[in-house]
């Protein structure tokens, strides 16, 4: 069935369309991963969907058959996943800029005090720089 066929009412489980720019590319998500539900229909025939100000038309939502959906349990690894991407990219980019320098990690003693990375901030009008 097509969606643009199915009937929306009150109650329903939608997804909101996602405003795409000029550039964006085409295998991004069309919708939302929120599931939002319709709080009322307005006579001019648009929607008011919960946490939402604004009202939406019939082709910016995608109705969800909550019976068919599942909670997905690879969610959580997914996240998780992600997680670890982002770890291995910044892990990848120190990397590339120790090879660039010459360098190897082997070499690097990593120091976790806080204290040697911190700021001082000029307090109460008072010069501190002659100290550091």
């Amino acid at each position: 069935m097509n969606r643009n066929n199915q009937e929306l009412n009150i109650g329903d489980n939608v997804r909101l369309k996602i405003i795409r720019t000029i550039f964006e590319k085409g295998s991004d998500a069309r919708f939302t991963k929120n599931i939002h539900k319709i709080l009322a229909i307005n006579r001019d025939g648009s929607f008011k969907v919960n946490d939402r100000t604004r009202n939406y038309k019939r082709n910016e939502l995608l109705k969800v058959n909550t019976e068919q959906l599942q909670t997905n349990p690879n969610q959580d690894n997914y996240e998780i996943s992600q997680q670890m991407i982002k770890k291995h990219k910044a892990d990848r980019r120190i990397n590339r800029r120790l090879n660039k320098e010459g360098l190897d990690q082997k070499n690097i003693i990593e120091d976790n005090n806080e204290r040697t990375l911190r700021k001082y901030r000029n307090t109460r009008g008072i010069n501190l720089s002659h100290y550091l």
